[in-house]
């Protein structure tokens, strides 16, 4: 009962202007009933009164209208978590709208904070997860050393070697989402970079026999030294995975005088044209990963999210059979005064 109350009430609240408008007409038309008797007051004077009055109430109306639908449109165009430049509830319809859509925030409020913490204990899980995994395998690799009966070292030290970049990998994937917190824009040498990269991957390099040519240079790029050196290593990872003779070359050059072009150059088997335009969508394989069976379709998605966010572009063009080159375009360095424009932007201070 209490309910249906609140509901007339609430119902002629919101009606209050065609109320007010009938009460209104039922005065003036009482007061003309009593009037025109003496012929003193013309009823078409009350016709035009009620006309006015209707006229008022309206454009009164339009206002209050206008100014609602104007705030619900700044609403639309800036949509936040803050309600307070929304419209406030004018009647019981209203005000109902207003308590779900208030309960609703709560809920997607506590459904993201369930998803942050979700995250981070992933996260958490996985940096210790890959922490104690690179325990046994160092130990593994001890072993080996120290094993003299061992026939072909090299074969089993590649092998635990592919074990900890997979399980490297793993990391970096989960970081993907969360690349901008992650990132720290510096001066990088890119020849030092380069160097590193081939050192860490020198047993693939002597397992597989395979040579490598670093062309002297002294550049430097704008980027996030880690980041960059996981998609340069994604694309030499590759170009060991897919060449069986021949060498691996590496060279960097200015473009522009604005841009530092990283160029890595492999012997392999290349890739077929048609399989170019996707090699940096998620999972897809081509007809390498097929044939070979080595490829998860991941690495050069990865390689290809982390340039976006570094604002670096990536190129590969290939020969089938023949030769694949790959080409990361980085920032050239700059002013001191770009590099604190491009922190400020990602939230980070130099």
């Amino acid at each position: 009962m209490n309910d249906e109350l609140k509901t007339i009430a609430g119902y002629l609240k919101s009606q209050w202007p065609a109320l007010a408008v009938l009460g209104i007409a039922a005065a003036i038309f009482s007061a003309l009933n009593v009037l025109s008797r003496d012929g003193s007051v013309d009823v078409y004077y009350g016709i035009f009164l009620l006309v006015v009055l209707a006229l008022c109430v309206l454009l009164a109306n339009y206002l209050v209208y206008r100014q609602r639908v104007k705030k619900l449109m700044r609403g639309e165009r800036n949509v936040s978590l803050d309600f307070s430049d929304l419209p406030k509830p004018y009647d019981a319809q209203s005000q109902q709208y207003t308590a779900i859509i208030d309960k609703l925030h709560r809920k997607m409020t506590e459904t993201v904070s369930k998803i942050q913490e979700d995250y981070t204990e992933q996260l958490d899980y996985y940096s210790m997860w890959i922490h104690q995994i690179k325990t046994p395998i160092s130990a593994m690799r001890l072993m080996i050393q120290a094993d003299q009966t061992l026939t072909d070292k090299m074969a089993w030290e590649a092998e635990i070697f592919k074990i900890e970049q997979y399980a490297s990998m793993v990391l970096w994937y989960v970081r993907l989402s969360d690349l901008a917190e992650d990132m720290i824009f510096e001066t990088v040498p890119l020849h030092p970079l380069v160097c590193a990269s081939v050192k860490k991957y020198s047993t693939i390099f002597i397992h597989k026999h395979l040579a490598v040519d670093i062309e002297d240079f002294d550049i430097s790029a704008v980027s996030d030294a880690k980041w960059l050196a996981v998609i340069f290593e994604q694309f030499l990872s590759n170009s060991l995975k897919y060449s069986s003779k021949g060498t691996i070359r590496i060279k960097c050059r200015r473009v522009n005088g604005t841009e530092a072009e990283l160029i890595i150059r492999d012997e392999g088997i290349g890739i077929r044209a048609e399989d170019i335009p996707r090699i940096f969508d998620k999972g897809y394989t081509g007809y390498n990963g097929r044939i070979y069976e080595k490829s998860t379709g991941i690495g050069l998605y990865m390689a290809k999210k982390a340039a976006d966010h570094l604002g670096v572009r990536l190129e590969v063009t290939s020969l089938y059979g023949k030769w694949t080159e790959a080409a990361i375009y980085c920032p050239a360095v700059r002013e001191k005064s770009f590099l604190s424009d491009i922190n400020v932007r990602n939230g980070k201070e130099m």
